[in-house]
């Protein structure tokens, strides 16, 4: 009967069954026997309370953060999948596409593509330039050169006699030297380039004048014309070479 007494006056015998992160009516050791009390003791590990304490719920903050970070990693991978479809939609849909000469509407058609593969061309064309001077000097002159010759001494160029088709691939033409109009030590060589933009990128060189360069769009292919004497300066067009002593003439 004490012992009931006691648990009467006192409340329900502690017990530790759960642990809570904050005890309102927390169990204290006091005397020799646990007793509830009103103190409220948020950090007390001590003793675990009577079956109704419960683990605190999250904060509707946290239930909040948590919903954000759902939603921003959703439509991360959202953007990410669009991205990748149009990637791959732009890639694939410009197999096939030959540029402006074809009407296609692919990758050669982006903006600064074409300034891109125009550059490409030029480099392969000066680098031609380079070698035919080189080989000139030890050939004759210009008049006697021959597209396998200068595609021995430069293996990264292809000098071809007949037309260019691609940033690799040089068109030459020569006149004067052997059989030309010229002196067996002059003569004049025009070389071409096509870029994968369909524009046809000329050169002109002989040994009495300076270089001359040309270009004219919208081409399938570049055929370098036989030149015995410079050529007329003009603009840029898809039916006439524009030429310009000196550098590049501006499409």
């Amino acid at each position: 009967m004490g012992a009931e007494t006691e648990a009467q006056e006192h409340g329900p015998t502690c017990r530790k069954e759960v642990r809570c992160n904050y005890i309102p009516l927390h169990c204290r050791r006091e005397g020799g026997r646990q007793e509830r009390s009103t103190m409220a003791s948020p950090h007390s590990q001590s003793y675990r309370s009577h079956g109704t304490c419960r683990p605190s719920a999250p904060t509707p903050a946290a239930r909040g953060e948590a919903g954000f970070s759902m939603i921003a990693t959703v439509l991360g991978l959202v953007a990410t999948a669009v991205l990748t479809a149009l990637l791959l939609s732009t890639t694939l849909g410009s197999n096939g596409s030959t540029g402006s000469a074809s009407g296609g509407s692919g990758v050669s058609n982006a903006p600064g593509v074409a300034e891109a593969t125009s550059i490409q061309a030029q480099q392969t064309l000066s680098a031609g330039l380079t070698t035919v001077a080189s080989t000139a000097a030890s050939a004759g002159g210009y008049g006697s050169l021959q597209p396998s010759t200068l595609s021995a001494s430069n293996p990264s160029i292809n000098f071809v006699s007949g037309p260019s088709t691609n940033a690799t691939t040089i068109s030459m033409s020569v006149v004067g030297g052997d059989g030309g109009a010229g002196g067996a030590g002059g003569g004049s060589v025009t070389l071409a380039v096509r870029s994968s933009g369909g524009t046809c990128w000329l050169a002109w060189k002989s040994s009495g004048s300076g270089t001359w360069y040309g270009a004219q769009t919208d081409q399938p292919s570049c055929t370098a014309p036989g030149l015995a004497s410079p050529p007329a300066a003009g603009p840029v067009s898809s039916s006439n070479i524009g030429w310009q002593e000196g550098s590049y003439p501006t499409l």
